[in-house]
């Protein structure tokens, strides 16, 4: 026997007689009674964190990780296996399977997820679904910037720089390599960009550059700006300088050039 259009959360009593062929009635039946299922399960206070806990202001870059959270609540009166998916874009990028039951509430964590979509406002979302319930969803939109459609990155004057050749008190008092120039493409604010020099040949960084003694500088980029190598005295030859933009090789610039340092 199936029935239907019975009320949610309503105590039902059901008992059965039966009659045979000759019309006779028998004794009315024990007496089943039970309360039909409410199946509410809710989504509520979605967020995001970033696992490496960055200072502000601080930018997202595609190919980072982040953490995604929400709270899952079960309203109803009966146990519910729940499908909790996160959700980038229209693509489910990760799946929990949880039984949850009356009154339980949980968070739905989903740890280290990959930025794969970049844009302004990147819709992410935590949806849970049940048999009997349909399906509740919180979101978020996130702002995710893709370097190589962000930055005009180059020598400060290609036309000087590019096959230069110097000696070596010009690679000290103005720099072996040329100035770095690198701006935003349009009016977003870029914060902690990697920037990385590197030579084919061994070479040391002399403190007064702009990133000190390091080879690898975080830079804040808000306009036009300018990034100055200034390097110790090198050896006479021929030497190839590699700047790289961005903190993922799946995503960056680079530029290229020459200069021969002599006596």
């Amino acid at each position: 026997m199936h029935l239907q259009f019975l009320h949610g959360g309503t105590q039902y009593y059901f008992a059965i007689k039966s009659k045979d062929e000759h019309n006779r009635w028998s004794n009315i039946s024990n007496v089943a009674n039970n309360v039909t299922a409410i199946f509410d399960v809710t989504v509520d206070g979605m967020g995001y964190l970033r696992p490496d806990n960055p200072s502000s202001p601080y930018t997202n870059y595609l190919y980072d990780k982040m953490n995604f959270y929400a709270n899952i609540t079960n309203r109803g009166n009966t146990a519910q296996q729940t499908i909790i998916n996160l959700e980038e874009g229209s693509n489910i990028i990760s799946t929990q399977n949880i039984l949850i039951q009356p009154g339980q509430t949980i968070t739905a964590a989903f740890i280290n997820i990959t930025l794969s979509l970049s844009g302004t406002s990147v819709p992410y979302f935590i949806k849970a679904t049940t048999v009997g319930g349909g399906t509740r969803e919180q979101y978020v939109n996130i702002p995710v910037i893709n370097i190589t459609n962000t930055l005009n990155f180059n020598w400060y004057n290609p036309t000087f720089d590019l096959n230069a050749t110097y000696n070596n008190s010009q690679c000290f008092s103005t720099s072996c390599l040329p100035t770095a120039r690198i701006s935003p493409l349009s009016s977003i604010n870029l914060y902690k960009l990697p920037i990385i020099i590197q030579l084919n040949q061994s070479f040391t960084i002399n403190s007064s550059s702009g990133c000190g003694t390091n080879t690898t500088c975080y830079w804040d980029i808000t306009a036009t700006g300018y990034k100055v190598w200034r390097l110790n005295t090198l050896p006479v030859g021929n030497y190839t300088a590699t700047i790289t933009a961005g903190k993922y090789s799946q995503d960056s610039i680079t530029i290229n050039r020459s200069f021969e340092v002599i006596d």
